[in-house]
C-alpha cells in the first residue's frame, strides 16, 4: 500500500472537507450479479455518490462531462481504478472551470462531471484494494473513499487522486485510462 491514508483524510479535513472510508460492499442480492444493467430493486450503495458496489458491465469512457454521469456506470471506473469527482450546482460559477483545468493537468483514469445534488460541494470517490488482505475471511472487498469538500482546494484534490488512482480491485495502468478510452 502506498502512502499514509491517514495523511489523505488530514489533508481532505484540514480544507474543510469531510472524508468517510467504509468497507466496500457488492450487497449482491442473491442470485443476482456484480454486473448488472440496472441496480437490483432496493438496492443502495453505502455511500453517496457510490465508491463501490454492484455496477454496470460498461464503463464511462475516461473524461470531463458537461451533465450528470450514470453512477451505476461511474462505479465501474472505481473498480478499475479511477477517481470519480463529481460537483454540484450551488458552486460558484469558476468551479467547474478550476477542475477542467485540473483535469486536464493529469486526466489518466479521472471522470470529472456535475451532479446536481450534490448542492455546494465536490465529491471524490475511489474504490481500493489492497491485495495483501486479499486472504482475510469474511469477504475482503476493498475500501470506499468518498471527500465531500466545500471548495476547490487543488492541494487537496491532487493528494486524494495521487494516493487512490490505481489502486482498485481490478487495476488498470493508469496510462491505460486515458481520455477517450473505455
Amino acid at each position: 500500500m502506498r502512502g499514509s491514508d491517514s495523511g489523505v483524510a488530514e489533508t481532505m479535513r484540514a480544507a474543510g472537507c469531510t472524508y468517510r472510508e467504509v468497507e466496500a460492499r457488492q450487497n449482491i442480492p442473491p442470485g443476482e450479479q456484480r454486473h448488472v444493467e440496472e441496480l437490483p430493486k432496493g438496492f443502495k450503495y453505502n455511500t453517496d455518490p457510490p465508491t463501490s458496489g454492484v455496477h454496470h458491465p460498461n464503463t464511462i469512457i475516461w473524461g470531463i462531462y458537461d451533465a450528470p454521469i450514470a453512477q451505476i456506470r461511474s462505479v465501474h471506473n472505481l473498480e478499475h481504478g479511477g477517481v470519480v469527482i463529481q460537483y454540484g450546482n450551488r458552486l460558484s460559477g469558476d468551479v467547474a472551470g478550476r477542475l477542467s483545468e485540473f483535469y486536464r493537468d493529469d486526466p489518466n483514469g479521472l471522470v470529472v462531471a456535475p451532479r446536481p445534488a450534490l448542492g455546494n460541494r465536490i465529491s471524490l470517490a475511489a474504490w481500493t484494494f489492497d491485495q495483501d488482505r486479499l486472504v482475510e475471511a469474511g469477504g475482503y472487498e476493498g475500501e470506499g473513499r468518498l471527500a465531500l469538500c466545500p471548495n476547490f482546494d487543488e492541494g487537496a484534490l491532487r493528494k486524494f487522486v495521487d494516493e487512490y488512482r490505481g489502486r482498485g480491485p481490478e487495476p488498470f495502468p493508469v496510462e491505460d485510462l486515458a481520455p477517450g478510452n473505455p
